[in-house]
């Protein structure tokens, strides 16, 4: 039969199709790119989101407050701060520092 060959196209060996251009997902990776595409109120909401998720692997009792404190920073900053995780700890440090103050 002349279907009888023919490869699956979907099995392990594949090519990947590259994704298709879409809206930034919710939880997707943030670039300055996907960040100029929302509204600058969405803008420090997405932010806040992905830094409390970082922030709480350091300081999990105390990270809503330097989520807050962080989020005072310029958006470029704040980028900054997710994309290094030693220039976040170091400004988690700071923060604390300021908090116990």
């Amino acid at each position: 039969s002349p279907y009888g060959t023919m490869p699956y196209p979907y099995g392990p060996g594949a090519p990947m199709m590259p994704p298709m251009a879409q809206a930034p997902r919710p939880g997707g990776p943030l670039t300055r790119e996907t960040l100029a595409q929302l509204p600058p109120h969405m803008q420090k909401q997405r932010l806040g989101e992905q830094l409390y998720a970082l922030i709480q692997r350091h300081r999990p009792a105390q990270a809503g407050k330097l989520t807050g404190m962080m989020l005072e920073l310029d958006n470029n900053e704040i980028l900054g701060l997710i994309s290094s995780d030693a220039m976040l700890q170091q400004k988690i440090h700071q923060a604390v520092s300021v908090l116990g103050q």
